[in-house]
């Protein structure tokens, strides 16, 4: 057990930080660090950046403070060139796996952020803190980060199927001395595969959706979706080409001009590339990035969430659909996103074009069973990832570890 009487000093460690990125790892561990325990003194370390494409230095570099914590913004010695940092992966791609060290490491300082002054501080401060922990696996500061503290480390991963994850460098530095902190059973079993062992310290957390305490506006919302002739599907997240945008857009235009169907397509999120943006039509609308309350009111009037990522290891706004009982579609490829419909029974999933259309026209069609999908979700968010229940994980953890 914690001692009440004690302040412990955590460190956690992200690439980037700041309220305005409202997804991903970011998100994660603001969300996560904000319920610690109220004597728990948190220091944030994390880069200059606010855009993971160039890395570019936008915060000051030095100390200031946001809410609870201190944060500790450190310089990115290298911007990322894109177009350049796009050819050292293929390049890496297609010697794997005869590549050299020299070439992993080359690509890892390359990708960014590189920071070499915040590992200097990691080191500089490792005496006087109790507990570190490391958010998402991808990037410089995690991986020399736990290179220097294994043993008093909590590592919140992040796992995706995806190609760095087999690189050496990696495996080098998981061991039994860190703590993993997965955030489903997949993203466990996915590490397992990859990496050859079951660590010894290990669990499975996720994060917290909150609250949206609207029921009758629920009941209202879901009586007005059986009503309305427009059908309204929708998908939120990062527009990247790697995050099946593209292959959405282009189901969904395939299927809607094969005939009238009324229906639109909704996306939310940032500058999506020339590629998808194409495709804006009165079915096919880019709303650009909203704010939460807009966001949540999207949820709310979509008779369907799309998620067509096939790199997942929890995926938030899925939660969030749930948390406000609309029904969701996702991507088969994803072992993260099929898990979570199977055990909540709160929506399908597609593998290529002709799934997509029976599984869409079979939701489409059976308002019922989508219903009854959406209350799936949200019981299943309300019993394993309430506020009270993910406090109650970490407050176990924070116990074990720092007691």
């Amino acid at each position: 057990m914690l001692n009440s009487s004690k302040t412990y000093k955590i460190c956690a460690v992200v690439p980037r930080f700041s309220t305005m990125i409202r997804g991903g790892a970011e998100k994660h561990a603001y969300d996560v660090l904000s319920i610690f325990p109220t004597n728990c003194e948190i220091t944030i370390l994390t880069s200059t950046a606010l855009d993971y494409i160039s890395w570019k230095n936008y915060f000051k570099p030095g100390i200031s403070r946001f809410e609870r914590f201190k944060i500790e913004r450190f310089q990115n010695v290298k911007t990322r060139n894109i177009k350049k940092f796009n050819q050292i992966s293929q390049k890496l791609y297609d010697k794997f796996p005869n590549q050299s060290s020299e070439e992993e490491q080359e690509w890892l300082e390359s990708q960014g952020p590189y920071c070499p002054d915040l590992i200097n501080r990691i080191e500089e401060t490792q005496a006087e803190t109790d507990l570190f922990i490391f958010f998402s696996y991808l990037y410089y500061p995690i991986l020399n980060g736990l290179k220097l503290v294994p043993d008093k480390s909590i590592f919140v991963p992040m796992f995706h199927d995806e190609f760095p994850i087999n690189l050496m460098q990696y495996k080098q530095v998981y061991n039994d001395k860190i703590l993993y902190a997965f955030n489903t059973p997949e993203e466990k079993n996915l590490f397992e595969r990859v990496f050859e062992f079951k660590p010894r310290k290990q669990t499975i957390i996720g994060t917290y959706i909150k609250p949206i305490n609207h029921d009758e506006n629920l009941t209202k919302t879901q009586s007005q979706k059986e009503e309305k002739e427009t059908k309204i599907l929708l998908t939120i997240g990062r527009m990247d080409l790697g995050k099946g945008i593209y292959e959405l857009v282009q189901n969904f235009q395939k299927w809607n001009d094969t005939g009238n169907r009324n229906c639109e397509l909704h996306l939310i999120g940032a500058n999506p590339p020339k590629l998808v943006s194409k495709f804006a039509s009165k079915s096919i609308r880019f709303l650009g990035a909203l704010s939460e309350s807009d966001k949540y009111h999207e949820i709310r009037n979509a008779d369907i969430l799309i998620n067509p990522s096939s790199v997942e290891s929890f995926s938030i706004v899925v939660m969030e659909a749930w948390s406000q009982k609309t029904p969701i579609l996702v991507n088969a490829n994803s072992e993260v996103l099929v898990g979570h419909c199977k055990r909540s029974n709160g929506g399908l999933w597609y593998a290529d074009f002709e799934s997509f259309v029976g599984t869409l026209n079979f939701m489409l069609n059976n308002h019922e069973i989508c219903t009854q999908m959406g209350n799936n979700g949200r019981k299943y968010v309300e019993a394993n990832f309430s506020q009270d229940v993910i406090r109650e994980k970490w407050k176990n953890l924070l116990d074990i570890n720092l007691s």
